[in-house]
């Protein structure tokens, strides 16, 4: 639970800047997708449209990556488990949704293995120095695919998002479209 409201808080969600990854796993129950190419795996989420790019061909992660929201992936197989190793987040993004912080040297590895047919597990490491004394599991999740189900579009809209934040920071509701009270008669 929040422990402010959201109009009062930092949470970069609450004010549109991309969630970044592995945050984006979890966000509300959303739905994600893998869409596999020849070179690369494509990961879409249903929470901002986003997408993240995880290079299964021979490239490598640059050694001084621009950082980005999704970071720089790569991906190969250790047997039935897609290994992915990334690094070059920027550091704006949270962990989680409870705000755990992260530098851009945090290097994730994920590890993805189909346990049954409808059933994805995926654990999590995170290695970041700058932050944290040593490395940490952030645990094993497991999705369901449900099939046929849509991607649906929840985009976060700038203005829809200033709204909600107004309605929050003053719930006795005044707009700024309305006209002001006069307090001398």
């Amino acid at each position: 639970p929040r422990a402010v409201v959201p109009a009062l808080g930092n949470d970069p969600m609450a004010h549109c800047d991309p969630l970044g990854y592995p945050r984006n796993l979890w966000v509300a129950g959303r739905s994600f997708e893998f869409i596999q190419s020849p070179n690369k795996i494509v990961q879409t989420f249903e929470w901002s449209r986003a997408f993240r790019e995880v290079w299964t061909s021979s490239q490598r992660i640059p050694e001084d990556p621009d950082p980005r929201w999704y970071g720089w992936g790569v991906g190969k197989w250790d047997g039935d488990t897609l290994v992915v190793d990334s690094k070059g987040y920027d550091d704006r993004t949270w962990i989680d949704d409870l705000g755990d912080p992260h530098s851009a040297q945090m290097i994730l590895q994920e590890r993805w293995t189909r346990v049954d047919h409808n059933t994805m597990k995926v654990s999590l490491k995170v290695d970041d120095p700058t932050m944290y004394k040593k490395p940490f599991s952030l645990g094993e999740y497991y999705f369901r695919w449900v099939p046929n189900q849509k991607i649906a579009e929840w985009l976060c809209v700038p203005s829809e998002v200033q709204k909600y934040l107004r309605e929050q920071a003053d719930p006795a509701g005044s707009t700024e479209n309305e006209a002001p009270q006069s307090l001398g008669g």
